[in-house]
């Protein structure tokens, strides 16, 4: 492992650690799932597993170079799941499975824009 990984993965645990430490029990799974739609080259969707819920974030869609922006969140589910339609941010239609796909969300309190997700 060289010292810039090795730097990277203390930098998570330190973060996660002092999250931790602030809040207790964390219990989160931003793994994206990633759903494909008609016809199958697209992605309409995309889910995680379960999210913070403490605050209504926002997420913004970034395809390719082409900043969609924001749009708000849809509830949690009670599985503590939550999606991202991407045919709300662009235009009704899916985006093609060979476009770069980022998702980013904005803590409300704060502004700050963290990416969690990226196709391509």
């Amino acid at each position: 492992m060289s010292a810039d990984q090795t730097q990277i993965a203390f930098d998570k645990t330190g973060v996660l650690l002092q999250v931790a430490a602030a809040v207790g029990k964390v219990d989160v799974d931003y793994t994206p799932q990633w759903k494909r739609g008609n016809p199958s080259s697209y992605i309409d969707s995309i889910t995680f597993k379960k999210v913070l819920t403490d605050k209504e974030y926002q997420y913004r869609v970034v395809k390719g170079n082409d900043d969609l922006g924001f749009q708000p969140s849809y509830k949690v589910q009670p599985d503590g799941s939550q999606t991202v339609n991407l045919l709300e941010y662009n235009r009704g239609y899916g985006i093609a499975d060979t476009i770069r796909i980022q998702i980013w969300v904005r803590d409300p309190a704060t502004g700050n824009q963290y990416k969690i997700a990226q196709w391509n």
